[in-house]
């Protein structure tokens, strides 16, 4: 500061400040220091990033309102003064604004949150708030409103889905995100944190209370945990008691754990949580962002091995785990070190081979061992798209092959619903088999995994392209989940293949037999051909014959061979025939 003062002025010779120069600096100081001007400085500091500034006491009245307020709630600052902040923002939101007030009170200040302001009659505002607390006014909390969204991130939650009692986003839209975030903002990513949380007893709670209590009960926790997250939207439950969010910056657990006990009806939650940090570990962004989405479903899934204990511990050695798994898997695709066995599909009435399934099995596992656990680890990861492509083009190899050697060979062919998610996945699937028209009709499609399919509509569409294509289509696994029914009443399929749990319990008792049948009756009715999957014995097969079911797939008829012989029938639509499209 002496040297500023005496080195003013090109050319001036430096000296010390005079007497009088230095009185007028400790007079400028004291001046400096009054309440007056402390204030004008926090207002200033608070206007430099926001909009609008709002001091609010205990229960939310404005007792101080600054800034743009007629743009924000159509009103002077002096008629804020008094009124309700909360009374301001979009009703479903008041939770929201409440817990973002507790935050700062808990922990000295509250992340960026998108809050909508005004109502319907005035047209909404969305703007993010920022919070704090001092001390040495421990019955206000200061808010600053800044305009639209915060710039730090950036994801589109347009497809997220929500879980239908608490309105957070669901497992598999949290770890979507996740893995969004570290792709493509891994810079936003170096500042951010993923906090997986198990709240003990929390569907417990809420199923014991009465309806009133309970919408409290979950108000105040949803809002909480989005509070707390990045624009209060990055907050998921993962499973019944298990929730995950993401957030900038460290977050002090033991004060968060406090708050959350302070909700209404949760003093009796027992909460373990655990910090985990977005970056990179030395992994491709898009490797970190499969590792992370693995992370998040081990942890939602009921695995008694995956524990927030473990997982603080063992997190970097999982990540350099689920590296080493990648590398295997892109190498295994990318080198074609697998092959594709096909298992016979028969006809019930005529005993005649009518498709193959192909089935893949891996060089470093041998031909009769399952790649189940291989697969898996590609649908957790998100690259299940590439293993299928990859087996698609062994297939129509092998089709192509058995046509120019040994006669027309028909062969159903898996495909994920996980990939079929994947935009990129279905236009290179599409531009394949733009490729290959000359055996379409010797080329079904059966959807696994259907269980992962949340858009049907959009599903459905992409079924029709390949229908119109020329192929067949097999909804897998028929009656295995609860949605079985759903998804044939929105998905247009010409084939439907009954889970082999059926068959067996169809052998052994009366109301199994009736199950089936009924199953049965409704594809028949639908136009819909059926397989009996885990076909065993004749018994097995006299059986699903007599109920009406037309193919049987099982060790009854073949185990998955390398090599086939004989002709297989081309796939019929169930409209009769295949509009081939436009091959150009």
């Amino acid at each position: 500061m002496l040297n500023c003062y005496a080195g003013m002025g090109k050319g001036m010779h430096q000296r010390a400040p005079t007497r009088e120069v230095l009185e007028q600096m400790a007079q400028h100081q004291v001046a400096s220091r009054s309440p007056v001007r402390d204030r004008d400085r926090f207002i200033a500091f608070c206007f430099a990033a926001a909009d609008v500034v709002f001091e609010l006491d205990t229960w939310g009245n404005i007792q101080f309102a600054g800034g743009a307020t007629q743009w924000l709630l159509h009103e002077t600052e002096s008629e804020l003064i008094g009124q309700s902040i909360l009374d301001k923002v979009d009703s479903d939101q008041r939770a929201l604004l409440k817990a973002v007030m507790n935050q700062c009170r808990i922990l000295g200040r509250a992340n960026a949150t998108v809050i909508r302001f005004g109502d319907e009659a005035t047209r909404f505002r969305t703007a993010t708030v920022y919070g704090t607390y001092l001390p040495e006014y421990p019955d206000s909390v200061y808010l600053s409103i800044q305009s639209g969204r915060p710039r730090m991130i950036a994801a589109d939650l347009g497809d997220a889905t929500k879980d239908k009692d608490t309105g957070l986003l669901d497992a598999d839209s949290f770890a979507k995100l996740a893995t969004e975030l570290a792709v493509s903002q891994p810079e936003a990513c170096a500042n951010l944190f993923m906090t997986l949380m198990e709240l003990q007893g929390f569907e417990k709670e809420r199923k014991s209370l009465d309806e009133e209590s309970e919408r409290d009960f979950v108000e105040n926790i949803v809002a909480y945990l989005q509070a707390l997250s990045v624009d209060g939207t990055f907050a998921g439950r993962l499973e019944d008691d298990k929730f995950g969010l993401i957030h900038d910056g460290n977050l002090d657990q033991e004060a968060v754990i406090r708050g959350l006990k302070e909700q209404p009806f949760a003093e009796n939650l027992k909460v373990e949580s655990v910090d985990l940090p977005i970056d990179s570990h030395g992994m491709s962004e898009k490797d970190i962002a499969r590792a992370l989405a693995y992370t998040i479903k081990e942890f939602a899934e009921e695995n008694e091995e995956f524990t927030l204990t473990s997982l603080a511990g063992a997190y970097t050695d999982m990540l350099s785990e689920t590296k080493e798994k990648l590398q295997r898997f892109q190498q295994t695709v990318a080198n074609g070190e697998f092959d594709i066995h096909l298992q016979p599909i028969v006809h019930l009435e005529t005993g005649k081979v009518h498709h193959y399934e192909a089935l893949s099995r891996l060089h470093e596992l041998g031909p009769d061992a399952s790649p189940f656990q291989f697969i898996t680890f590609a649908e957790d990861v998100g690259v299940i798209g590439d293993f299928d492509l990859a087996v698609c083009r062994k297939a129509i190899a092998q089709v192509q092959y058995a046509n120019q050697h040994s006669g027309n060979l028909s062969i159903a062919i898996n495909v994920s619903g996980r990939s079929l998610k994947s935009d990129i996945f279905v236009d290179e699937l599409m531009n394949l088999l733009l490729s290959c028209s000359e055996i379409r009709s010797q080329l079904m499609f059966e959807l696994t995994e259907s269980s992962q399919i949340k858009n049907l509509e959009r599903t459905n569409e992409i079924l029709k392209k390949l229908r119109q294509l020329g192929h067949a289509v097999c909804l897998d696994d028929f009656g295995a989940g609860a949605a079985g029914y759903q998804y044939l009443r929105q998905l247009e399929t010409d084939y439907v293949k009954i889970d082999g749990v059926y068959v067996h319990e169809a052998e052994d008792s009366q109301s199994g037999r009736a199950f089936l049948k009924s199953m049965a009756r409704l594809c028949q009715d639908l136009g819909i051909e059926t397989i009996g999957e885990c076909v065993e014995t004749n018994g097995q097969a006299e059986l699903l014959k007599d109920i009406g079911v037309q193919f049987g797939q099982g060790f009854l008829f073949g185990r998955p061979e390398p090599r086939v012989s004989g002709v297989c029938e081309p796939f019929k639509s169930r409209n009769g025939e295949f509009d081939l499209g436009d091959d150009d």
